[in-house]
C-alpha cells in the first residue's frame, strides 16, 4: 500500500518522499479523522525537513474539519506541538467565524418566517461550533415557533449546560431567556429582542 511505501521511505531517511506519499493519501481520504492522521504525519515530516510553514498549512487544512483530533503531543518535538496548537487555534477561529455567519443568515430566515431553512442553517452552524450560545438559543426559538416544544426545551437545556460547564460563556440575557424557555425574538451577537419578534442587529 501507499502507506507502507511511505513508512519504508521514512525508515530509509527519505523524508521528502514519505511526506509526499502521506499528502497523496490524505487527498484521497474523505473521512476527517483518517485524513488528519495522514496530514499530521506529513506535517511532522515537513517540520523535520525545516518547513514549519508547510507543516502549519497541512495541519490547518485537517483541523478545520476535525479540531478535536486526539493529538498526542508527547510523540513530537515542542516546536511541532507549538505549530499544531497554532494551527488548531486558527482552525477553531475559522469554524466559529463560519458558524457566526450562518447564525446571522438564520436571523434573516427567521425574520422571513422560513423556519425550515433557518433550522437547517442553525444545524450547520452548530456542527461547526456546538457550544455557540446564539446558535443554540435561536434553534430553540425555531423549534418553539414550529410547535416543537420538547425540541426547543432540549436546545435551551443544552445552552444552560454550556453555561454550567463554562461559566460566563453565555450572555446573561440569553441564559435568562433559555431558563424561562419563553423567548420573544431571535438572539444576535449584540443583544436579543425582549419584546418583539424582530431580530436586533
Amino acid at each position: 500500500t501507499l502507506e507502507q511505501q511511505a513508512e519504508e521511505k521514512y525508515a530509509a531517511g527519505d523524508l521528502e518522499g514519505a511526506a509526499a506519499l502521506y499528502r497523496q493519501l490524505a487527498v484521497a481520504t474523505s473521512a476527517p479523522p483518517e485524513r488528519l492522521r495522514l496530514l499530521v504525519a506529513a506535517a511532522w515530516l515537513e517540520q523535520q525537513l525545516g518547513h514549519p510553514e508547510v507543516a502549519y498549512d497541512l495541519l490547518r487544512q485537517g483541523l478545520t474539519d476535525f479540531p478535536d483530533y486526539p493529538f498526542q503531543p508527547q510523540n513530537y518535538s515542542q516546536e511541532f506541538v507549538d505549530v499544531y496548537l497554532k494551527a488548531r487555534d486558527r482552525a477553531v477561529a475559522h469554524r466559529k467565524q463560519r458558524a457566526n455567519e450562518l447564525v446571522q443568515r438564520s436571523l434573516r430566515e427567521i425574520g422571513a418566517d422560513d423556519l425550515q431553512r433557518a433550522r437547517a442553517t442553525l444545524v450547520q452552524a452548530l456542527a461547526l461550533a456546538p457550544d455557540d450560545p446564539f446558535g443554540l438559543f435561536n434553534l430553540g426559538l425555531v423549534e418553539m415557533r414550529s410547535g416543537k416544544r420538547d425540541a426547543a426545551v432540549a436546545q435551551f437545556e443544552r445552552l444552560i449546560a454550556v453555561e454550567a460547564g463554562k461559566p460566563g460563556t453565555v450572555p446573561k440575557e440569553v441564559h435568562s431567556s433559555a431558563l424561562a424557555t419563553r423567548p420573544a425574538g431571535p438572539n444576535t451577537r449584540s443583544g436579543f429582542a425582549a419584546s418583539s419578534n424582530t431580530p436586533v442587529t
